[in-house]
């Protein structure tokens, strides 16, 4: 963690003192907010956050839909709803994962 936060810092010192370095934004994904250490959401280094919900039964449902024609595959409408339906709390990422595990 220390690595990150001394690379933040380095890039705001330079930012200020040097010509030449733009805007940046750094981006970092957790489960929740209580899990990004204090020494990252202070000193003006990672203080914006965007909650994102988990994507709902439906949306699931069309992930996997979008998926599936992507990839040129064949799968019914009640398998996709099985999936969608008995994902909850899964994003995009671990839906496709959960397609390819049953296409194998």
């Amino acid at each position: 963690m220390e690595f990150l936060t001394d690379i933040m810092d380095e890039y705001g010192d330079k930012r200020q003192s040097a010509c030449g370095y733009g805007p940046i934004a750094f981006v970092d994904t957790a489960q929740s907010l209580d899990s990004i250490p204090q020494s990252l959401c202070s000193s003006g280094r990672f203080d914006f956050h965007v909650q994102l919900p988990a994507p709902t039964a439906s949306e699931r449902r069309a992930i996997l839909k979008h998926e599936i024609q992507k990839r040129s595959l064949q799968c019914s409408e009640d398998i996709l709803s099985d999936i969608g339906s008995s994902c909850d709390g899964y994003d995009s990422y671990d839906l496709v994962y959960t397609l390819l595990l049953k296409q194998a």
